[in-house]
């Protein structure tokens, strides 16, 4: 329903300007009428606006729409208004000039179906609406709609024109000579909801929005007036080619954006026009092509027609039958027409019923069912139908229309004129001009009941008035509306148009393009308000209005649905009614003003209703002093695309504007003072998508509860430059807007409302200004909004009993504040947040705030960046206050400003801030309670004095944060209780307590890479903790710290302490860390330069990675106390000066991996009492004590010392451990340089014990796997000193210290003045070996590995034994209780040595002597007696000052030489001379020195070429071997064991050479792939038996690549038996054995090859394809048996197959095993080889010994098949060569064989000689039919005796590139044999002529005509009939 508008005057803000000229209209009179001819008409579609285009920038101007050309020359110089037209009456009696009458029309004419009345319609067929309720309307409001329901229509009976009278009788006739049936029609198709998507054969083009019969019938019939709802979109029409109607009379002319081409015309009078033979010849030919192209026209619809006739179902499409009476006139059906929801026009002649008779005119719809087989339902439209005579001839050049004119004598022209505009549209060419000539006097319709004034009927006109020309219509002269622009461009200008009830001005159908210029239109004020408008438009068409005035226009002004509106210079007079009232059905329409003045506003309703149009766009618009009578008023826009406004002016107007559905709307420069009590907003807008406002100004406004603007369920809406200022309403309220935007804008003294209200919507503040207002600025909820470059100045909120938020937001989803500042606020939270789900505020500043939080929030996820807050005194409030919310605070200042933050409750995060000469002034400034976050890169500081920093409950990180310069007198850094603390690259430095520094209570605690620097207190100065779950420090450094107590103070907590630094710190009285009840880990700490040390007691410490340097311990640095247990790892101390490192009392230590070297102690590194002591893969270096035990003072504990080095460590005695009462275990451990000095002092052990000085008899000691080297004692016991070992009164065992070694290794250890170089023990053997250690250089003055007192005498043995006649010594010696002999005493002894014969005690030898200090005599001896005699020897030894003198006795038998010698001619031995060996000590034997090098003695080398094995008393077997392996004295590199041939690890096989091989080849397994690939396709595409060529070919290279097994280059000749050892040294995987290899290549010949090869035969018909002239010489003369296609590839693998089972069976025997011929690595009959000998076994047995045989039989029973298959190309007699051929294979592999090793170089002559003998024989036999055959094999055999020739020669081996490369290409030379034989073979199959594309069992004749017979194939000349080449396989 309409809306009424309340309006009201603004100041005018721009001078508004015309964006159009008017055209010159004046000519020159003396110009003729021939030079003025009407211009072409712009293209139509120039005019229409881009749908796409986004500014008014894309619009014509006035120039563009209504240039000259447009309407022709306006030359009216011709007449004026006193001249005299038609020699008439001017009389009032002549005003109505002679018409056509209503004889002449059809009475429907135009009436249609614009009224129920003349219509017989009892099924509701007609259906009326208003002008907005039916999308489908061409013209007017009715509209007839047929289906299958509303299937007929008839109309009463009707008075036709009579065109029957003649000429002389009928004014008719003379004019007219025929009439057409005009009609305007649409289809509509309706998918059903069964319809199925895959029918094809439905229309494609039906649309959903088209309303169907039944629904338009029930819902338009009850409404007669404008709707204003919002209309579907739809696509622009389509254009729709002409086609002919059933009878194939005329064409149909569609409507819509069709281009039209128009010709121009002279002025010349009807009477006098002539028309050239030029144009008559152009006129033929137009006719002439418009008929070709009716007749192809014709024949595609008969072919169209045919078509749907053959549809599946045998049905035609429905149809709509229009009959004249009885007589079927036109159908309309798909068959003949477009399926299109737009409207098509179609004409008939209708002549023959014009005999003055009435007729009816009936329309029926026939159904058929061919829809509703389609699931669909169809309805045709008809909403226009007309009937048009058609003139004798059309006039050609302008026309002139006049009320002194007259229809039916006039001719148009100026002194002849047509009386109505009608007559001259009949007469006139499409694109003519009509000119109005009356200049006062009106002109009106013909005659009563006429339905319009004026109908266009489908032409292009120019309609020109003389600006004084009128057009009235009087009070009930038409029917319908005065001017119908019907389906053309309408140009209209200079007229004034007047319109009385009931008639609207104008109506512009689909299609239809009016333009108005220069013109005026208007309503009679006292019949205005019956009327719907001035002009009407449907769907489709488009208006232009430029330069014209509108009046009163009580319906409104423009109406209806036009595609296009532009109106330019537009004033608007005596504004009742809204100017537009518009709605676009398909959605496509534009509407553009440009400069609108609105004047006399009468209402509220002048702005325009626009309703789904493209673009909207109203530029240059002023509104004076609008006020209405009520609050319903403004302009309503709806479902547009564009929307521009621009130049506003609104002076105290109460205007409002509504847009809705909208989707771009741009406001520009927008000026109104609002006045006041407003009661609707100025401007409401509803789901639209995009909104610009610009430069809009708002003031002196009025107290409102409405704002300014509403804005509603919108997708995006921009404000840029608003100044609103001095009002007391809200600016905006949104609700539901996607995107809003204000920038650029400035908000001065308002008061009383928050200026924006905003609920569900996204929100952009940029670039704001609000000052001077005590109100808040914004308010939303349920939104997302981001606020940028916003100022708050001198906001005062007076109300100081409430504390009012500058900004809330409550339950926002997103929202960002950038570059916020705030100045002198006072009595505000700056912001408020409540429930946002995620706010960043960034980039504010905030100064002289007076009371009230500056960021609140709850419940709320927040993010603060760089923000800076200052001098902001806020007594009991907080610069953050923060409740149940998520806050992230970064890059932000914090001075000079009242507290620090509360947090309760929530989540946080602050980074990169600053906190300086903050203000504490309650005990909870810094307080955080039950929250978790987050502090990075902040810094606290100074602030002095600083009190309430406290944490609760929470769980809190900081990173990178600085303390800096802050004091006070108790928890100076906080006070942490029940928390989980991270401190994380924290620096607290300078900082001060009286008490303490920091205190943490339960919990959990971490400090990451913080720095603990110049902290200083009476008590505690870095942290006390108590009762913690966790304290850890990491990678932090603590320096400079002190204290007259502890650093760190820990009771009951577990502490951990890693990769951090300790340095500079002094702790004299108190300790760096006290740990009391506590478990402390210590993990890559680094402790230097310190006075301070740890202490534990009944706790745990855990140390690892612990470097400690340069310090000094007044104490121990670490004390272990009362039970404590302690772990020492991977650390590192030295440098270090001091009393211990570690004191360990009733306490555990172990000490794993660590390095202690160059400290200096008072005592040892470690002191241990009544503890357990474990120390793995420790290092002692350089470690010096001034007491016993440099690195050990072991007192009644137990050691444990696993893995651990000693090196260059001193004492004075016990160089490394000093033991009391203890037990040691020393396991795999390494001493060295250790030592023990004398000291100077009168110490009786001092340089006693290099490594160990026990003390006590209670010790023992195990050392396991361990080593001494070059300990040096200066004393006694070179490693080892043990004292007190004395045995215990009164019982046989006894106690005394022992060192039970095992596995150990001593060397080079030394006693400078003592004995023992290794162990010595005062009385008993203390030391105990078991045999399993090495001692090596160890040095002492006697027992350079043990010593001890003297235990008994004994002999030395005899070195060398004792031989007759030869020299020997016999050595005396006192023993010590190591069983070792003492050479140096300390007193004299004498010794007695007597030898005798046992036989006769014969002496035979004595002597007697003394020795000082030496405790070992050696005197040399000679006995001349025979082998084995026995003598006797006694010896006496007399010890000066011993209690106990020693006599021993002993027997020695002369016995044979040592191995290597011999008994020489006097008896003695005599060593074996050069080129001899000896092996059993009696004899030598003399070396073949071909074989063997013996450079004497027991020593053999083997010759090149020989392998040597050696077993006990046995003499040396020499086995020949291949010299390229076994080498002179050695083997190959990589290569040994049995005779060379077993590889080393790291080396794989390749042939018989061992090749370092790292991993498996893909390269040698691709190439092996690519050539069983090519194989199987050759093999498989031609049939090989043994007649054929690859036979021989196969036979050669097989052979050749057995006898070269070993040449180690020979290259791809092994694939041929698929040995994968194909390329020199490279080997496909080491883990690849010999005889895995040789299983490979017997599964990939039997197993794979020849199964394929007989079944693929793709490739041989890929041959044929590609060559079919060799058909004949490839295919195959007879099918082939599959048992004997496997006996043809067993023939082909004969040689690999038979060499490869031999040599997994030929075994050769090396000493007492058996390994196999060619591969010796290879020991027979083990496990795994036995397999493979059975599988050879059977091989042999089947194929080299089967098939043989079975060729036997078959020639022996004459097997005439086989021969056929296997042995036609042989010659009689000689069907067996076959049998030799595989016998010289067979010879070449035992040649191969026997000369593997043996005889080697007789290998190349017998292979040589088997090559010459196989060629004699072949030369001299010549067993082949073909000569050519007899040749090639000969050649081929010669190629075997010349490769046996290079392998003979002695100039090369088998590890010559040069012998391996000529093997290799031997394969290459058999090929030219075989060429030449192929080449001769080939000749004779096809001679000239031969047709070799027939069959090879069709007689095929040359075309020389003395051929004698026909050739079937090459063996009727006798030759070989399938042995050519290569025979594909018939499948």
């Amino acid at each position: 329903m309409k809306m009424k508008r309340l309006v009201a005057f603004i100041y005018l803000y721009l001078i508004l300007y015309c964006s159009s000229t008017y055209l010159d209209e004046s000519k020159s009179e003396s110009k003729s009428e021939s030079e003025s001819e009407s211009a072409s008409y712009l293209d139509s579609s120039a005019s229409y606006l881009d749908s796409s285009s986004s500014s008014s920038s894309s619009y014509l101007d006035s120039s563009e729409i209504f240039s000259s050309s447009s309407f022709g020359s306006n030359d009216y110089s011709g007449f004026s208004s006193d001249s005299s037209i038609n020699d008439s009456d001017s009389s009032l009696n002549d005003y109505l000039c002679e018409q056509l009458g209503e004889e002449f029309f059809v009475q429907t004419l135009g009436n249609g179906f614009e009224s129920f009345s003349g219509w017989n319609d009892t099924i509701g067929v007609i259906i009326h609406h208003g002008a907005f309720d039916l999308l489908y309307n061409y013209e007017g409001m009715g509209l007839a709609q047929f289906s299958k329901l509303q299937y007929q229509l008839s109309s009463y009976p009707i008075p036709f024109p009579n065109f029957t009278i003649s000429q002389e009788n009928s004014k008719i006739t003379n004019l007219f000579n025929s009439m057409e049936f005009t009609i305007s029609f649409y289809f509509y198709v309706e998918q059903l909801p069964a319809y199925s998507s895959s029918d094809s054969s439905s229309s494609s083009s039906s649309s959903s929005s088209s309303s169907s019969s039944s629904s338009s019938s029930s819902s338009s019939s009850s409404s007669n007036s404008s709707s204003r709802s919002s209309r579907s979109r739809r696509s622009k029409r389509k254009e729709t080619p002409s086609t002919s109607n059933i009878y194939g009379l005329d064409d149909i002319q569609t409507t819509g954006n069709d281009d039209f081409s128009f010709s121009q015309y002279s002025k010349l009078d009807l009477k006098d026009i002539e028309f050239n033979k030029q144009k008559q010849q152009q006129q033929q030919q137009q006719q002439q092509q418009q008929q070709q192209q009716q007749q192809q026209q014709q024949q595609q619809q008969q072919q169209q027609e045919e078509e749907l006739s053959s549809s599946d179902d045998g049905l035609k499409p429905d149809y709509l039958e229009i009959l004249i009476d009885e007589t079927s006139v036109l159908n309309i059906s798909e068959i003949y027409f477009k399926i299109d929801p737009y409207f098509q026009t179609t004409k008939v002649d209708v002549t023959k019923f014009l005999d003055g008779k009435n007729h009816t005119i009936n329309f029926k719809y026939h159904w058929t069912g061919y829809y509703e087989n389609r699931s669909s339902e169809l309805t045709i439209g008809v909403d226009y139908f007309n009937f048009i005579p058609i003139p004798l001839k059309y006039i050609e050049g302008d026309i002139y229309v006049s009320n002194k004119g007259n229809d039916y004598i006039g001719n148009g022209s100026i002194t002849n004129s047509f009386c109505s505009i009608q007559m001259a549209i009949y007469s006139m060419a499409s694109g003519g001009t009509i000119r109005l000539m009356d200049q006062e006097k009106p002109l009106w319709p013909s005659y009563p009941g006429q339905s319009y004034f004026v109908d266009t009927i489908g032409k292009d006109i120019n309609l020109i008035g003389n600006n004084n020309t009128k057009i009235e219509t009087l009070r009930s002269a038409l029917k319908g509306y005065s001017f119908l622009c019907n389906g053309g461009i309408c140009n209209i200008q200079n007229i004034t148009f007047e319109c009385y009830y009931p008639n609207d001005v104008m109506v512009v159908t689909s299609g239809a393009q009016l333009n108005i210029k220069n013109s005026i239109l208007k309503n009679n004020p006292e019949y205005a308000s019956f009327l719907e408008g001035i002009i009407f438009g449907t769907i489709n068409s488009e208006l232009n209005v430029t330069d014209s005035d509108l009046y009163v226009c009580q319906g409104s002004c423009f109406f209806g649905s036009f595609d296009t509106f532009i109106g330019i210079n537009i004033r608007y007079y005596e504004a009742v009614s809204p100017i537009l009232d518009l709605t676009n059905g398909n959605g496509n329409g534009n509407v553009y003003f440009d400069v609108l003045s609105i004047f006399d506003v009468k209402n509220s309703e002048v702005l325009p209703y626009i309703g789904a149009f493209n673009s909207t766009i109203m530029v240059n618009v002023y509104i004076e002093s609008q006020f209405g009578d009520g609050y319903d008023y403004g302009a309503i826009i709806t479902n547009g695309n564009y929307l521009e406004f621009r130049n506003f002016s609104l002076y105290q107007s109460n205007v409002a504007f509504e847009f809705e559905s909208i989707t771009l709307i741009v406001m520009d420069n927008i000026l109104t003072t609002i006045p006041t009590n407003n009661q609707k907003p100025f401007i409401t807008i509803s789901n639209n998508t995009e909104t610009i406002i610009t430069q809009m100004v708002i003031n002196s406004g009025s107290v409102s509860v409405v704002p300014y603007i509403y804005v509603n369920q919108s997708k995006s809406f921009l404000i840029d430059t608003l100044y609103f200022y001095e009002n007391e309403v809200s600016v905006i309220n949104l609700n539901s807007v996607d995107n809003f935007t204000i920038i650029n804008s400035f908000f001065n003294l308002n008061s009383r409302q928050v200026l924006f209200f905003s609920s569900d919507s996204n929100l952009n503040f940029i670039n704001l200004t609000i000052t001077n207002g005590p109100n808040p600025f914004l308010s939303a909820s349920k939104s997302s909004a981001n606020l940028i470059n916003l100022i708050f100045l001198d906001n005062i909120n007076l109300n100081t009993n409430s504390l009012q938020p500058m900004i809330y937001f409550e339950s926002m989803y997103k929202v960002y504040l950038k570059n916020i500042t705030s100045i002198n606020t006072l009595n505000f939270d700056l912001i408020k947040l409540v429930n946002c789900h995620s706010v960043s505020i960034t980039g504010s500043f905030v100064s002289t705030q007076l009371l009230g939080n500056i960021f609140s929030m709850q419940k709320s996820n927040v993010n603060i960046s760089h923000t800076h807050i200052e001098s902001s005194f806020l007594a009991s409030d907080y610069p953050i206050h923060c409740t149940n919310s998520k806050l992230q605070l970064n890059d932000c200042n914090f001075f000079n400003t009242t507290q620090y933050f509360f947090i309760d409750s929530s989540k946080f995060n602050i980074t990169n801030c600053k906190f300086e000469n903050m203000i504490t002034v309650i005990d909870q400034s810094y307080f955080i309670n039950d929250s978790t976050g987050s502090f990075e890169q902040v810094t606290i500081g100074p602030t002095d004095p600083h009190i309430g920093l406290v944490i609760k409950g929470s769980t809190v990180d900081h990173y990178d944060c600085t303390y800096l310069n802050i004091s006070s007198l108790n928890n100076t850094l906080g006070l942490y209780t029940d928390s989980l603390i991270k401190f994380d690259g924290c620096i607290f430095t300078n900082n001060a307590a009286a008490n303490l520094m920091m205190t943490f209570e339960g919990g959990k605690t971490v400090f990451n890479n913080c720095i603990f620097d110049s902290l200083s207190s009476l008590d505690t100065s870095i942290l006390k903790s108590s009762n913690q779950e966790f304290l850890y420090f990491n990678s932090s450094i603590i320096r400079y710290c002190q204290s007259n107590g502890n650093g760190v103070d820990a009771f009951q907590t577990n502490a951990l302490f890693e990769n951090s630094i300790v340095i500079y710190n002094y702790y004299i009285e108190g300790n760096l860390f006290k740990m009391i009840d506590s478990n402390i880990s210590f993990c890559n700490i680094t402790h230097q330069y310190n006075e301070a040390n740890y202490f534990v007691s009944n706790g745990t410490v855990f140390i690892e990675l612990f470097y400690a340097s340069h310090n000094y311990f007044p104490k121990n640095l670490f004390d272990l106390d009362g039970g404590s247990n302690m772990s020492l790892r991977e650390s590192n101390i030295y440098n270090n000066d001091g009393y211990t490192v570690i004191s360990c009392f009733n306490s555990i230590m172990f000490l794993n991996d660590s390095i202690f070297e160059s400290n200096s102690f008072v005592d040892s590194f470690a002191m241990s009492v009544n503890s357990y002591v474990v120390a793995h893969n420790v290092t002692w270096n350089d470690n010096i004590s001034s007491n016993n035990g440099s690195c050990i003072n072991s007192q009644l504990s137990s050691l444990v010392i696993l893995d651990s080095s000693f090196n260059s460590n001193s004492a004075v005695a016990g160089g490394v451990f000093s033991i009391f009462e203890s037990d040691v275990l020393i396991d795999q451990c390494y001493f060295a340089n250790n030592s023990a000095s004398y000291d100077g002092s009168d110490f009786s052990q001092n340089g006693c014990g290099s490594c160990f000085y026990v003390l006590d008899y209670l010790t023992n000691i195990t050392v396991i796997d361990s080593s001494f080297f070059n300990n040096n004692a200066s004393h006694r016991g070179g490693v080892f000193y043990l004292e007190n070992n004395f045995m215990v009164a009164g019982s046989d065992s006894p106690y005394f210290p022992q060192v039970n070694i095992t596995n150990s290794k001593f060397s080079k250890n030394t006693a400078d003045f003592g004995p023992g170089g290794v162990c010595y023990s005062e009385l008993r053997a203390g030391c105990i070996n078991d045999s399993s250690s090495i001692f090596e250089e160890n040095v002492a003055t006697y027992g350079d590995i043990y010593a001890s007192s003297i235990s008994y005498f004994g002999f030395l043995p005899i070195v060398g034994g004792t031989h007759p006649f030869t020299p020997f010594t016999i050595g005396l010696s006192l023993f010590d209780f190591y069983n070792q002999s003492m050479p140096f005493l300390d007193f004299l002894a004498n010794y007695t040595l007597e030898i005798y014969n046992l036989q006769n005690n014969e002496i035979v030898f004595k002597t007697s002597m003394d020795s000082e200090y030496q405790g070992l005599i050696e005197v040399d001896v000679t006995v001349n007696y025979t082998l084995y005699t026995q003598f006797g020897i006694s010896a006496t030894a007399l010890l000066e000052g011993q209690t106990k003198d020693y006599h021993i006795n002993t027997t020695i038998v002369l016995s044979p030489c040592d191995i290597g010698y011999e008994i020489g001619s006097n008896q003695n031995c005599t060593p074996c001379p050069i080129g001899q060996y000896g092996y059993d000590g009696v004899t030598c034997i003399k070396c073949d020195i071909n074989k063997a090098i013996c450079p004497g003695k027991s020593v053999i080398y083997p010759q090149s070429g020989y392998w040597i094995l050696l077993e006990d008393n046995k003499p040396p077997d020499i086995y020949p071997c291949d010299p390229a392996y076994c080498l002179t004295r050695t083997c190959r590199e990589g290569q040994g064991g049995v005779l060379c041939s077993v590889c080393d690890q790291g080396y794989s096989k390749v042939k018989m050479f061992c090749q370092e091989c790292d991993g498996f080849n893909f390269g040698i397994l691709s190439g092996m792939v690519v050539f069983v690939i090519l194989f199987i396709l050759v093999m498989s595409t031609f049939s090989v038996p043994s007649a054929s060529i690859i036979f021989n070919y196969l036979l050669i290279v097989q052979i050749v690549a057995v006898f070269g097994y070993n040449i180690q280059y020979l290259t791809i000749m092994p694939l041929f038996g698929l040995d994968i050892d194909y390329w020199p040294q490279t080997c496909l995987d080491p883990t690849i054995t010999y005889i895995w290899k040789q299983l490979i290549a017997l599964i990939g010949m039997l197993f794979i090859i020849t199964p394929l090869s007989i079944r693929i035969s793709w490739f041989r018909d890929l041959i044929i394809r590609l060559f079919p002239h060799l058909k004949v010489f490839v295919i195959e003369f007879f099918d082939r048996n599959l048992f004997y296609s496997v006996i043809s590839f067993l023939l082909c693998f004969y040689t690999p197959v038979t060499y490869i089972s031999l040599a997994l069976i030929s075994c050769t025997k090396i000493g007492d095993g058996f390994y196999l011929s060619l591969d010796p690595s290879v020991q027979c009959f083990t496990p795994k080889h036995l397999a493979m000998f059975i599988v050879a076994c059977i091989i042999i047995i089947v194929v080299s010994l089967g098939v043989p045989i079975y060729i036997f039989i078959q020639i022996r029973k004459k097997n005439r098949y086989f021969l056929k298959i296997f042995f036609d190309k042989y010659r009689p007699y000689f069907q067996w060569w076959d049998l030799i051929l595989l016998l010289r294979s067979i010879l070449y592999i035992l040649v191969t064989f026997i000369f593997a090793f043996n005889y080697m170089y007789i290998k190349g002559l017998a292979i040589s000689t088997l090559g010459l003998l196989f060629t004699f024989l072949t030369w001299i036999c010549q067993p082949y039919k073909s000569q050519y055959k007899n040749d090639m094999e000969v050649y081929l055999s010669l190629i075997l005796c010349l490769t046996g020739i290079i392998v003979n020669t002695r100039s090369f081996n088998s590890t010559d590139i040069i012998s391996g490369v000529v093997l290799s290409l031997s394969g290459i030379g058999a090929l030219i044999p075989i060429a030449i034989c192929i080449h001769h073979i080939s000749k004779k199959i096809f001679p000239t002529g031969l047709q070799t594309t027939n069959p090879p069992t069709t007689k095929i004749r040359t075309k020389s005509k003395d051929t004698p017979k026909p050739i079937l194939s090459i063996n009727d000349e006798g030759e070989d009939q399938t042995d050519s080449l290569l025979i594909l396989k018939n499948n």
